[in-house]
């Protein structure tokens, strides 16, 4: 390589035009441009810079105080001592995270850095509230807590962010479940259309595909009648024909299909009234169903008074309440006591 074949002086000359982070970036390339960029006297003028000499306090590359703590091993402190946010020197530490931060932008950044209870992240509406008690417990369990003033504390992000992918994956199986139910529907409905036409009745009436050979009535209260089976000719209600007689009629199997589309039609009109009649009857209406057109009469009622135990399990504080309140005792009003900080140690790793 052109640039290892320079002379040390030159080669020197250029590492001193390059900031920290390029002379950091030439010291991982090679054994030679490493052993070069780690001269102390290349990092005293960044450490000057960097306000790490501000002190007085110059090193000598000849003394035995610059052989245990050189100039690159103090910009290297300096520059693990700085906040991860603004870049500025700080001695405190976020425990869950292990970097350095200070309290500005600890308390300017609570989506990212904010603390709760579990208490408190349950009454808040989010993803949790579509998990069950045992994944709830599973998710506390594997995420990192703090324990102060005797409640166990966790990072917001972290709760809601697992409690996103929990509630996706769930989601994204139930989905599978029903696509693998409608395709188990869609095989069953082809197969009773392209059966032998022998009188299988194993299709579905509400798939809206009706086959098979036969179907009972329906009665008033929505239930349905057991068929005929075999031969048994079934009398149509519409025509007053039975399968016999239509079957032996001209046009061959036209009898048939007509006779089952006048069912199909029967029966959903049927359904429909019977929603109808349930949707009247959840608004306060009494309803006939058999009645065409259905008869509605308002049902004045009288909303029911709230009992006094009702009246005081309402004004009873709630469980997160009681806790916020204790919790306000003490880290002050709003919390502002709370924090995730600690002292960092200084000694180099």
């Amino acid at each position: 390589m052109a640039l290892l074949q320079l002379p040390d002086t030159v080669l020197r000359l250029i590492l001193e035009k390059l900031d920290s982070y390029g002379l950091q970036a030439s010291a991982c390339t090679c054994k030679t441009l490493c052993s070069a960029a780690q001269d102390d006297l290349l990092w005293q003028r960044h450490c000057k810079d960097a306000g790490v000499l501000s002190q007085g306090s110059r090193l000598d590359s000849n003394s035995q105080d610059s052989a245990i703590v050189g100039a690159r091993a103090l910009f290297m402190r300096h520059l693990r001592r700085r906040c991860c946010e603004c870049r500025q020197p700080t001695q405190y530490e976020f425990r869950f995270l292990g970097i350095r931060l200070c309290e500005t932008c600890e308390r300017g950044n609570p989506h990212r850095y904010g603390l709760a209870t579990r208490a408190q992240l349950m009454h808040v509406r989010s993803e949790l509230e579509c998990l069950s008690s045992s994944q709830c417990d599973s998710l506390f369990r594997q995420l990192p807590s703090l324990r102060l003033s005797g409640f166990e504390w966790f990072m917001r992000c972290q709760v809601l962010e697992r409690a996103e992918q929990l509630a996706a994956r769930g989601a994204k199986d139930e989905t599978g479940e029903d696509a693998e139910g409608a395709r188990r529907d869609g095989r069953r409905a082809r197969r009773v259309r392209h059966g032998d036409g022998d009188g299988d009745d194993s299709g579905d009436i509400g798939g809206g595909d009706v086959a098979g050979a036969s179907y009972g009535h329906v009665d008033a209260a929505g239930c349905e009648a057991p068929g005929s089976e075999g031969d048994e000719p079934v009398q149509d209600r519409a025509t007053g024909s039975n399968d016999a007689d239509e079957d032996s009629g001209g046009g061959g199997g036209g009898g048939g299909q007509r006779r089952h589309s006048l069912q199909r039609e029967e029966q959903k009109a049927h359904k429909r009234r019977v929603k109808a009649a349930q949707r009247l009857k959840r608004q306060g209406f009494v309803c006939d169903v058999a009645a065409r057109p259905l008869t509605t009469a308002p049902r004045n009622r009288a909303p029911k008074r709230p009992t006094a135990r009702q009246h005081r399990e309402a004004a009873r504080p709630q469980a997160w309440e009681s806790e916020y309140k204790l919790l306000e005792e003490s880290f002050g009003v709003g919390l502002a006591g709370l924090s995730g900080l600690t002292l960092a140690s200084e000694t180099d790793p």
